[in-house]
């Protein structure tokens, strides 16, 4: 087959953190914030946004099968951590299970103990990298009580809101709300001692996966306690529309991002997980010459196989790569485990690696590795986290940016300059091409000394060791609210 003999597809990527899929959490979420304040008469919109997010998000990423579930609230903690866990990675049937087996799996009952926060200057940290800060003292026996207190008129009352709302999907998400924020809210509530929260700062990497948690910092919070969320991956600041973001940025009283700030609450200081991952790149040794192109293939959920350019892209990617000069060196990296089990439409459409003659990398070893074992790494798609993995470390890098049309402004004016240096490139065929012509060690020199990468790595990849600065007495954290985010 020749190089031209197949054309470019047309593809326009899906973003499933978008404008439709963000408004219908927006409004989910604010009408279930305000119904709990209704009947609880505690609380206030942004501590109730913190408690029912991992809820709320749960129930629209699998809308068709929520939608359709008879009324079975949501039941106690074991079950409520099995939802969390399905937040990220959960299947249908998984939540399927969930869903038709509400009942209780809690059967100990054990005395009541009071969660204390104690006062002074703290700062805590949740799923941030490594161990960097204290983790919030929680008292594991409370995770484990039956309560002993639940208030049955508090669903009686939550239906009647329900039944003002017109929308049966958003009627649906206030009937089932987990009983751990309707009969038992009080319970927990009450257990959590705050004596002076003045002091504490939170620093929240992505969600906080333990309901006990939440209740913790809303409660915290609301008595005067800062909420630091941070970035912990691409897309943020290069879509458009990230309702995430928009959530972490609305919830927290500064938003940490890897370098970029284009809201008042930004704090543009780095990343500490990018400072990770470079300890790690440059402590993984390789043996001899590198030749390999690393092409990392995007994780082909169900939500995306809907779209069937995308597939069809994805494949004009793999068969332009079979058929280059350096084919025999292409190395694809994917969850081929992942696509084995799911008998997904997808699967049935995207080419056998194999087949084509190229090699497979299939998640066996951290990214961090198979990146260090690469001359370059190709990626088909774009934004990525692993396209600011490799800036962060200076590792050579083309990223195929098919379709402009989701990148926030901000980032399109600073990307489109990384096409003059052939950093980024719109066609698969211009990108091959240059790949065929290019001595990739001598035109990476030039790249990264260029006043036009150093810009882009500062703005969008730059690290920051977290742990130092909290250490440091007087130092950003003690000055965060009075200093403006915004940079020249």
């Amino acid at each position: 087959m020749k190089k031209n003999s197949i054309t470019q597809p047309v593809v326009h990527l899906e973003n499933a953190n978008g404008y439709e899929y963000g408004l219908v959490f927006q409004q989910s979420l604010q009408i279930a914030a305000h119904a709990l304040m209704r009947i609880h008469g505690k609380g206030n919109e942004r501590t109730w946004k913190i408690l029912l997010f991992r809820y709320v998000v749960t129930a629209i990423k699998y809308k068709s099968l929520f939608a359709n579930v008879n009324h079975v609230p949501f039941d106690n903690i074991a079950l409520r951590a099995e939802m969390s866990t399905s937040t990220c990675s959960g299947s249908v049937s998984k939540i399927s299970k969930v869903l038709n087996a509400i009942k209780s799996l809690i059967k100990g009952i054990i005395s009541p103990t009071t969660l204390t926060i104690p006062s002074g200057n703290y700062s805590f940290g949740i799923a941030l990298p490594g161990d960097l800060l204290k983790e919030i003292p929680l008292n594991s026996r409370l995770l484990w009580l039956r309560p002993l207190n639940r208030k049955a008129n508090m669903r009686s009352n939550l239906q009647k809101i329900a039944n003002e709302i017109p929308d049966p999907f958003k009627k649906k998400i206030i009937e089932n709300i987990p009983k751990v924020y309707v009969e038992y809210f009080d319970y927990y509530w009450n257990h959590i001692d705050v004596e002076k929260a003045g002091g504490i700062s939170f620093h929240v990497h992505f969600t906080i996966k333990d309901f006990l948690k939440e209740f913790v910092i809303a409660k915290c919070i609301l008595n005067g306690a800062k909420l630091y969320c941070y970035q912990h991956g691409g897309f943020y600041g290069e879509l458009a529309e990230h309702f995430i973001l928009d959530f972490e940025r609305e919830i927290a009283d500064r938003f940490v991002t890897w370098g970029w700030a284009y809201n008042i609450k930004d704090l543009p200081l780095g990343s500490d997980k990018l400072l990770k991952f470079k300890n790690r790149y440059q402590q993984f040794l390789t043996i001899g010459k590198v030749e390999r192109i690393l092409l990392p293939l995007p994780y082909i959920r169900d939500d995306l196989a809907r779209s069937s350019d995308f597939i069809d892209y994805l494949n004009f990617v793999l068969i332009r790569l079979a058929n280059s000069i350096f084919r025999y060196n292409v190395c694809v990296r994917y969850r081929r485990d992942i696509l084995d089990k799911e008998k997904s439409s997808a699967k049935s459409k995207i080419i056998d690696v194999e087949e084509l003659g190229l090699k497979i990398d299939d998640f066996k070893v951290p990214s961090y590795e198979s990146i260090k074992q690469s001359e370059l790494v190709l990626l088909p798609t774009h934004p990525s986290t692993m396209f600011l993995e490799c800036i962060s470390v200076d590792h050579p890098v083309i990223a195929i940016c098919p379709d402009t049309s989701l990148l926030h402004s901000n980032y399109l004016k600073q990307m489109q300059p990384l096409m003059t240096i052939n950093l980024v490139f719109t066609s698969v065929e211009e990108a091959i091409d240059f790949l065929e012509k290019t001595n990739v060690e001598k035109w990476w020199k030039m790249v990264v000394t260029s006043s036009i990468y150093k810009k882009f790595k500062s703005s969008y990849a730059s690290t920051f060791d977290l742990k130092n600065e909290l250490d440091r007495e007087g130092g950003i954290f003690d000055r965060a609210l009075q200093i403006t985010a915004h940079r020249d």
